[in-house]
């Protein structure tokens, strides 16, 4: 539902004529908004069927990702909350993969 709304209110802005959003930025959106939910589509089905503690660590990785990109992509340097979350999830993450 979430995405059938934001892809309608996407089409209308860039039909209306929205700045930000152009052709180049509505592909860039619709390929990672697919894969978002191909991974948590995927991610399910793994806690699901699978063990759920590496499943869910593999999911909770994407804050420390998504920080490393911040900084490599954008070139925004993190706060010190977002590094601590980022540092902290990682700890947690390898807790429950090597300690299981």
């Amino acid at each position: 539902m979430f995405g059938s709304v934001s892809f309608i209110l996407a089409a209308v802005f860039y039909l209306v004529g929205v700045e930000s959003i152009n052709f180049f930025n509505f592909k860039i959106v619709f390929f990672t908004g697919s894969l978002g939910m191909l991974c948590w589509i995927l991610g399910q089905n793994a806690c699901v069927k699978g063990l759920a503690g590496p499943a869910l660590s593999i999911i909770y990785t994407n804050c420390f990702f998504i920080t490393i990109l911040q900084v490599t992509i954008q070139g925004l340097a993190p706060t010190l909350e977002q590094g601590l979350a980022a540092l902290l999830t990682f700890g947690g993450i390898l807790m429950i993969i090597f300690l299981k």
